[in-house]
């Protein structure tokens, strides 16, 4: 799960509950320095932005008391400012707005998932994006990302680069296959039903050359097999099994197996190991600080990579 933003809830962390109860601002409608101080010190935003923002409700705050006052009424302030509801509302969106802005720049290139508003009438169009997956500065049909559009307390959740790099390099299905053959696996069942097998794809191009530069193997035509055997060799040894443990080997999640075949295309590394048992080519990249690696076995006969296991350090 990567990063969420919350607006209800971050609000409820760096919104002063004062401001609530007694106003931002005094009777005299300048800003009171110590909910100023607080917010501009929770807040990525600026005391500047914040005044500016501020100023723009006070002023509609006079030009309601002009009219009230000219119409005779007598609590013509009191009505005007209505207990500061608008301007309390106005610094909330502003903040949330202001907050995605930052995390727009903190995450840029990166994909998020919509999550849903927190509000008691979400919006309907919205509620139609609830667990899509957008490119950073895309959104709704206008453009906006969830907390842009004014009013708006719909959530985020920041990919975490496994997720993207899985959702930017594998298909649909292919993740749904891997994701099927995982949870088979797990329950141990098809193990030695060659029909269960999965061929991803053949090793040529930029892929091929990198292999060969690295290892000195000449793999062109070869394919690449996932077996529930592999996946469940991998499950059970790097999750369970003392000496991996000991090694700093955890076991990979039916998530990060779907990143099999972006490893095998952009990996940092490929070594060509030879065992007892035969060839292998060992697979890694570096993601978030963890070190992904991927084991298969060469069969020179059946021209394929065949999963051997699949594991983490970090």
């Amino acid at each position: 799960m990567g990063q969420r933003f919350d607006p209800q809830t971050w609000l409820k962390r760096v919104f002063p509950k004062g401001i609530e109860k007694s106003g931002l601002l005094n009777d005299k409608l300048e800003i009171k320095k110590t909910y100023l101080k607080a917010l501009v010190r929770a807040t990525a935003v600026s005391q500047r932005q914040l005044t500016q923002e501020i100023y723009k409700t006070v002023e509609f705050y006079l030009e309601k008391e002009e009219r009230l006052k000219a119409q005779g009424v007598k609590a013509f302030k009191q009505e005007a400012l209505n207990g500061q509801a608008l301007l309390t509302e106005r610094i909330k969106n502003f903040l949330v707005y202001s907050e995605v802005q930052e995390q727009k720049k903190a995450h840029k290139g990166r994909k998020y998932r919509w999550l849903p508003s927190s509000a008691k009438e979400p919006d309907p169009q919205h509620q139609l994006l609830y667990g899509k997956v957008f490119d950073e500065g895309e959104g709704d049909k206008e453009g906006y990302m969830p907390g842009e559009r004014w009013g708006c307390q719909c959530g985020i959740e920041w990919l975490d680069e496994a997720e993207d790099l899985i959702l930017l390099h594998t298909p649909t299905n292919t993740i749904d296959r891997i994701r099927r053959m995982f949870n088979m696996a797990v329950a141990g069942q098809g193990l030695e039903d060659r029909s269960t097998d999965f061929v991803f794809g053949k090793i040529k191009g930029k892929r091929w050359y990198r292999i060969k530069r690295q290892t000195g193997l000449d793999l062109k035509g070869f394919s690449e097999q996932l077996r529930v055997e592999g996946m469940r060799h991998s499950y059970l040894h790097h999750g369970f099994a003392t000496i991996e443990a000991a090694r700093n080997q955890k076991s990979v999640t039916a998530k990060e197996f779907a990143l099999i075949p972006t490893i095998t295309k952009y990996f940092d590394r490929v070594i060509l190991e030879k065992k007892k048992a035969g060839e292998r080519l060992l697979f890694t990249k570096k993601i978030n600080k963890k070190t992904y690696s991927y084991v298969t076995n060469i069969s020179r006969k059946k021209k394929m990579l065949i999963n051997k296991t699949f594991f983490i350090k970090q």
